[in-house]
């Protein structure tokens, strides 16, 4: 099948570690299905790395045999936030205007809701293809809360062909914003057995210097407030205790977490349970 990927959540030339999931997703797509992918880059992400990367040439790349395209995502920050979804696809209609000369796609695939699943909706219109829309976690969990972005996302939803959710939550919560069940699938992020498999675990904590003996936690994807790292750190503090059966706090790591998302939290010893780093 031939498929199209619109979001802006790809990696790119100004950030090589952003959503990397999705890469790797079409990657995992890339043996099956011809796929094409459209991620633009913020006017805000390029102009602050305009000096430090040269970004012309990166506009169309290719990586794995797929071709990415990288056209501007020109937008007013902060404001006018329902009507994100015209913004990014006036940025990206002479991309795609390019793309549907040479590439006759059979779906539509958009990674967030909105803006990206917005254009994606309109492309898959003009292409007169289905459009499946993945739902990210809080583009439904918490925009879709915002006043002024609600109806923009209840109106995606409802004009999708098809709606995938990683869970029966995200599931349920689609469904209460008024989407049809029938066409909401519930599909489990795959996992790279190349890179991930069951090991010995005591190999791989020599392996890297770390303790045998004490539990320990592995925290997978960035540290920003949305992501709740707080809520972690209270639970070791909470629920951990050393062989004295103490539990010390740590000092306004929480507050720290939700102002400054800097590694430097990383460095702070939660006692009893062993310390973060990274």
């Amino acid at each position: 099948m031939r498929l199209l990927f619109i979001s802006g959540d790809f990696p790119n030339p100004c950030e090589p570690t952003r959503a990397a999931f999705n890469l790797s997703l079409a990657r995992g797509l890339g043996p099956h299905h011809e796929i094409k992918v459209i991620a633009p880059i913020p006017w805000s992400t390029r102009w602050k790395m305009g000096r430090q990367v040269s970004l012309e040439k990166y506009n169309r790349r290719v990586i794995d045999g797929i071709e990415f395209y990288h056209p501007t995502y020109y937008y007013i920050p902060k404001l006018w936030r329902k009507h994100y979804g015209w913004f990014f696809w006036q940025s990206i209609r002479w991309t795609v205007s390019d793309v549907l000369q040479s590439y006759a796609p059979e779906t539509i695939i958009g990674y967030w809701i909105h803006p990206d699943g917005d254009a994606a909706v309109r492309v898959a219109g003009i292409a007169g293809v289905p459009a499946a829309i993945m739902v990210g976690g809080s583009d439904l969990l918490i925009l879709a809360q915002e006043t002024n972005r609600s109806a923009s996302i209840k109106k995606v939803l409802l004009a999708a062909d098809a709606v995938i959710t990683v869970g029966e939550d995200l599931k349920q919560k689609a469904i209460a914003m008024g989407t049809d069940p029938a066409k909401i699938h519930v599909c489990a992020r795959g996992v790279d057995v190349e890179r991930f498999s069951p090991g010995d675990q005591q190999l791989a904590r020599c392996s890297l210097g770390l303790a045998l003996d004490i539990p320990m936690l592995l925290w997978v994807g960035r540290i920003v407030p949305v992501k709740a790292v707080d809520v972690l750190i209270d639970a070791c503090n909470s629920g951990c205790t050393n062989a004295n059966g103490l539990v010390q706090s740590v000092p306004d790591v929480a507050n720290r977490c939700r102002s400054d998302v800097s590694s430097a939290i990383w460095q702070t010893p939660v006692r009893g349970c062993g310390a973060f780093s990274g």
